[in-house]
């Protein structure tokens, strides 16, 4: 019996396929300027989200995350998409986190779906991964120094502090490099868009 394997697509491959065309669209976009203003933009609001390029070693991942609600409690969205990856995780916090404590003291409970696997639900006990990539996702960087333009496909930001940009809600990460992997802002706003799939 003789099977062919060269001509099947795979779901990594269409996933690839996806966050490679929706990256060469974000790097095509024309950057608009936005000047920094006294006012962090730290408190979560229905509708916030960023969209995210990180790539380490070599492998390029989308990430998307946004808040669906803040009313009694907040849910917060992890949309990731690159190579091999499709993760969607949604979390539930008793109020907006503060520092790492108050993040895990908070979030009570996780929806995770891997590429086209079930949906697990985590009621209290969220796995350290998910943990992690969430934390990562949505800590805000304490800053210090002075104040520089950067040019990431989101925009020309006037006024970063050390790759941090008050206009920018969640992490307000426009650009940083941490533990070997480079983090960029591709797009970001409060009307709930930029979603990757």
């Amino acid at each position: 019996m003789l099977v062919l394997l060269s001509g099947c697509r795979t779901v990594a491959t269409g996933v690839n396929e996806r966050a490679d065309a929706l990256l060469a669209d974000y790097r095509q976009r024309r950057p608009e300027t936005i000047v920094a203003t006294s006012e962090v933009n730290s408190e979560w609001r229905r509708g916030q989200f960023t969209v995210h390029v990180i790539t380490k070693d070599e492998r390029t991942v989308l990430e998307r995350v946004a808040v669906a609600s803040v009313k009694d409690r907040g849910l917060l969205t992890i949309d990731r998409l690159g190579v091999g990856e499709q993760l969607r995780v949604r979390l539930t916090f008793t109020k907006q986190p503060v520092d790492r404590a108050s993040f895990e003291a908070a979030l009570t409970e996780a929806w995770v779906r891997r590429d086209e696997k079930p949906e697990i639900h985590h009621l209290g006990n969220v796995p350290a991964a998910i943990l992690e990539l969430a934390w990562r996702a949505i800590e805000r960087p304490k800053t210090e120094g002075g104040a520089r333009s950067i040019t990431v496909p989101a925009g020309v930001f006037e006024g970063c502090v050390d790759g941090v940009h008050a206009a920018v809600p969640l992490s307000g990460v426009v650009s940083q490099r941490r533990d070997g992997e480079v983090r960029e802002l591709l797009e970001f706003g409060e009307d709930g868009s930029g979603d990757l799939y």
